[in-house]
């Protein structure tokens, strides 16, 4: 008569090494057991911190922290005692192999997912393949004071070899703090078309695109901070901006325009390609 398995469910998915509050931990199992839990609080508080916003992403980080660093572990751990046992029954059979489909269905997600990732960041990295050519720059008589500095705001003009030409922008100090970066003693925003008003006053919160092959022109603002060209594939039929009405978490739309005559499509606080 095969002796039954009086674990219970839960102590079979999950890590729960029995621990007497009384005695404390005798063994070197139970130890590493109390430094492991610690090692999945700080992990929990670490990813609540960076990605946790709400109520549901925190339960999410939870179910995620004890997933991958405690059930699935747990699970091979099992696997591997259970593969040197002599005697097993049919039911511990199916559920091992149950437990194998598993974990090489998620191995095989988790890969896929990280190959898929870096290889869409690496396009987003080469923009796509859409490249810009600075036609003219000018300082326009626009020199404003506020505390902290003065700028005056410089006009950009860029051209596409998708078949646009953009007017942006910019401050000509190191205060249009929501467009590129500041290097050498200029905004590198030539990557990617964008506007917006400076610390200091200087630069504007409009964009103007035109098409090369209609010559139209439409204009796009943003109510204070910034308008940005978000970049897309080649073949993607419409171009993505992006705009900003200040603040960090407050007022970030999406607009959509078609490439063929820059008629407006549709305004969201999303778009496929917004993780820029």
């Amino acid at each position: 008569m095969e002796k039954k398995d009086k674990t219970s469910i839960i102590r079979k998915i999950i890590w729960l090494p029995y621990y007497d509050v009384k005695t404390g931990p005798k063994s070197f199992k139970l130890w590493w057991a109390m430094f492991y839990y610690v090692f999945l609080v700080i992990a929990i508080i670490k990813l609540t911190i960076s990605a946790a916003h709400n109520v549901w992403q925190f339960l999410a980080v939870v179910g995620l922290v004890f997933l991958f660093f405690n059930c699935i572990p747990y699970q091979i751990y099992r696997l591997i005692i259970f593969i040197f046992r002599k005697k097993v029954s049919k039911k511990e059979k199916i559920t091992s192999w149950l437990i194998v489909a598993v974990v090489v269905g998620l191995s095989c997600f988790i890969t896929w997912s990280n190959l898929s990732e870096r290889k869409e960041s690496e396009k987003r990295l080469s923009n796509y393949g859409i490249k810009y050519e600075l036609i003219s720059e000018e300082k326009l008589d626009e020199k404003v004071c506020m505390k902290g500095g003065c700028s005056t705001t410089v006009k950009k003009v860029l051209s596409s070899n998708d078949g646009f030409i953009f007017e942006t922008f910019l401050s000509d100090g190191s205060d249009s703090v929501w467009c590129g970066s500041w290097a050498s003693g200029s905004w590198l925003s030539d990557k990617n078309p964008c506007s917006t008003v400076g610390d200091y006053g200087g630069g504007r919160d409009i964009m103007n695109v035109i098409s090369k092959k209609t010559n139209k022109l439409i204009t796009i603002t943003s109510a204070g901070a910034n308008v940005e060209r978000i970049p897309a594939p080649m073949d993607y039929p419409y171009l993505v901006f992006k705009t900003n009405t200040g603040g960090a978490s407050c007022c970030t739309y999406f607009w959509l325009y078609t490439k063929e005559d820059l008629t407006f499509v549709s305004e969201s606080s999303s778009n496929k390609y917004s993780r820029w």
